[in-house]
């Protein structure tokens, strides 16, 4: 990955790319535009949990089934009389505790006999009536106990969760006058009785809504269930319906029910689940507010830091791993040391507002270079006529140049036209020669062909100087006014000269041109070309590259080096792919069309095909032939096979990668006894 120049003069800071997702955080975390994000760093982590063991506890519910079998109305309105029968059967299955979800606050004339039941069971809590106006366990709400014979016979407690509670997630403020009915089962059945934390708490769920074991309350009495099914267990008994407040607040961890809906946990579930976190010592705690906010702040101007020092690709590829990293870490903090944070901020909103924030800029600041580099063109004054280098007579004057500007540059003669530019001879002010390639808007019916060849350059120049085998781009500039743009290369051999050039008589010594001379080559030269040039290819195909256009024409040897020309189609791959255009020259791009590693693979194939074979045999037949006037020679069947294997017409059957096929003409030069 190669990093970009940071922004420093033009606003757009490091600081400002980092302030930025920080403060996003930050308003998300503590104002209500956040809640859901907050509730979703609770909830996810226990949907992709598997569920914990949870033993000890049973919830029996007072359910339609159960009001039907026992001819009962609603659940508040069920005889306390039958609750006497389902307490005297329980007290004979040895169970620890009941607890009675629903509010017994008025007197019947079965109370007397659910007293009795109650005190032979030994240890019963009856829930008090807690006033629905308001929060009690905030503004000193009413409690109503239950009747003073049922307070004589067992102990009672207020629901942990009202039906008012806003929020289901974390257990409220305890009311000094009346303990919760989770926190009174807890005392009356472990030794020594749990203390409250200090801290605020969070329920731990063990699972999703059912996952608690459930049973009916007609068939507790009904004798269909073995007593070893309650015994040692803590029995919540209440009704099946979801938690949720009447405002429609959110219930968490919602379960698909029988009805095809989604429900929430019941109450008993939800009491059963704050007896358990409090016996177990497991409940919730959520980072402390200034480390959250620390933690939010930091994790947001990392975001901004890093991700502008990438290219878009690599930016988006470290987010992506960061985000997976914050998800890691907060699963391993929520399982295993039972501490939550609103994670889902930065993972979900500041790594990708930073990604897309060093985009916008990346994308503005290139176009303000663009822009200047323009503006500098055109504001530059006329260069004066350098002294002509060796090799170039005094009075030699050349063609009449193009009304193009090539700074520190001057055009001899055009040595290359193609159907959207030329290319020239040129030297420099010290007298270096040069290839100048220039391309004209006009030269094009659209725009879009000419900004991708803009685009090609602007992608294969970083990476032209890296590697021996690739032409190298020593400068680009663009006239946007006057419609053209163009680049500095080093220039080929001389076809008659080598490097000792003579401007008036120069002509470049490419593949093509040596085909014209001498038909075919030789077999370990051919091998030893494509060699070369696999090395090339490979090498941009690492950079996630493609050429789209190998053919011997744009094959030129610089100090006898066989080199990649050409390159204004040169890409990247995921570009290439969405480019429905028919690019390359026929006869060297595979049937599946160009513009992906297997058809730079193919085309490499044609070319080794038609500098061994020729270019009657390349072009005149689909499979690889010795021609006759060609002599049999050690190698050659070999040769012909890894061709064949090369411009396969089926991908599948061609060569993987342009290394494969280099591994291949390496083995057989060996073979031969060659040595590159």
């Amino acid at each position: 990955m190669r990093k970009d120049q940071q922004f420093t003069d033009d606003g757009r800071s490091p600081g400002l790319s980092a302030a930025i997702p920080a403060m996003i955080g930050l308003l998300l975390l503590f104002t209500p535009l956040g809640a859901p994000l907050v509730h979703l760093s609770y909830d996810l982590p226990f949907l992709l949990r598997t569920d914990r063991f949870a033993d000890g506890v049973s919830i029996v519910q007072m359910d339609g089934e159960s009001a039907a079998s026992l001819e009962q109305g609603s659940p508040a309105s069920w005889d306390p009389a039958l609750h006497a029968r389902f307490l005297e059967k329980l007290s004979t299955w040895k169970v620890r505790a009941v607890v009675f979800m629903l509010p017994l606050e008025k007197s019947s004339t079965n109370d007397a006999a659910l007293a009795r039941a109650a005190a032979q069971c030994g240890r019963v809590i009856f829930a008090a009536a807690v006033n629905p106006e308001g929060d009690p366990r905030q503004r000193g709400g009413h409690v109503t106990p239950p009747p003073a014979e049922l307070q004589r016979a067992a102990a009672w407690g207020v629901p942990t969760f009202a039906e008012h509670e806003p929020e289901p997630r974390r257990y409220p403020g305890e009311i000094s006058s009346a303990p919760t009915l989770a926190l009174k089962a807890a005392q009356l059945v472990s030794s020594p009785a749990p203390e409250l934390p200090g801290t605020e708490r969070w329920v731990n769920f063990y699972g999703p809504p059912g996952a608690l074991p459930w049973f009916r309350y007609a068939d507790v009495l009904g004798d269909k269930l073995p007593a070893e099914v309650f015994s040692n267990h803590v029995i919540f008994v209440g009704p099946p319906d979801s938690f949720r407040e009447a405002t429609g607040a959110y219930a968490p961890l919602r379960a698909p029910g029988t009805d095809g809906g989604h429900r929430g946990f019941s109450r008993a579930e939800l009491e059963a689940t704050a007896y358990l976190n409090l016996t177990r010592k497991e409940w919730l705690t959520r980072l402390a507010p200034g480390w959250e906010a620390i933690l939010i702040t930091v994790l947001g101007g990392a975001a901004g830091l890093f991700l502008g020092r990438y290219r878009p690709l690599s930016a988006a590829l470290l987010a992506g791993a960061a985000v997976l990293a914050i998800l890691g870490s907060a699963l391993a903090l929520m399982w295993m040391k039972d501490v939550w944070f609103a994670w889902t901020i930065p993972a979900l909103v500041q790594w990708p507002v930073a990604l897309g924030w060093c985009a916008i800029t990346r994308t503005w600041r290139l176009s303000q270079e663009m822009h200047a580099m323009e503006k500098a063109l055109a504001n530059a004054e006329p260069m004066s006529r350098p002294v002509a280098p060796a090799g170039v007579p005094t009075d030699y004057q050349g063609e009449t140049p193009p009304a193009v500007r090539i700074p520190n540059h001057r055009l001899l003669r055009c040595i290359g036209r193609g159907a959207y530019g030329e290319v020239w001879l040129a030297h420099d002010e010290i007298g270096v020669w040069r290839a100048v390639k220039i391309l004209f808007r006009n030269h094009f019916q659209e725009a879009t062909p000419y900004e991708r060849e803009y685009r090609g350059i602007m992608q294969y120049t970083p990476l032209s100087r890296t590697h021996h085998g690739l032409v190298q781009i020593l400068h680009v500039g663009r006239e946007g006014k006057a419609g053209y743009f163009y680049y500095v290369m080093e220039l080929a051999d001389c076809e008659e000269r080598g490097r000792n050039i003579d401007a008036a008589t120069y002509r470049p010594r490419t593949l093509s041109h040596e085909l014209d001379q001498r038909t075919r080559l030789p077999l370990l030269e051919s091998v030893g070309v494509v060699i070369e040039l696999s090395e090339s290819v490979g090498y941009l195909h690492s950079r996630q590259l493609v050429h789209r256009d190998i053919k011997p024409a744009n094959i030129i040897f610089v100090n006898g080096v066989p080199k990649l020309a050409d390159v204004g189609l040169v890409a990247h791959v995921a570009e290439a792919k969405r480019d429905d255009r028919k690019l390359g020259t026929q006869g060297f791009v595979p049937p599946e069309g160009p513009g992906s590693i297997g058809a730079d693979v193919y085309s490499l194939g044609k070319v080794l095909c038609e500098i061994y074979l020729g270019r009657a045999v390349a072009e005149s037949t689909s499979e690889a032939a010795i021609p006759a006037e060609l002599s049999p020679e050690r190698g050659q069947e070999e040769l012909l096979e890894i061709i064949r294997h090369a411009c396969a017409e089926e991908a599948q059957h061609r060569y993987k990668s342009v290394k494969e096929l280099q591994v291949d003409l390496m083995h057989l030069r060996d073979r031969l006894g060659a040595r590159p």
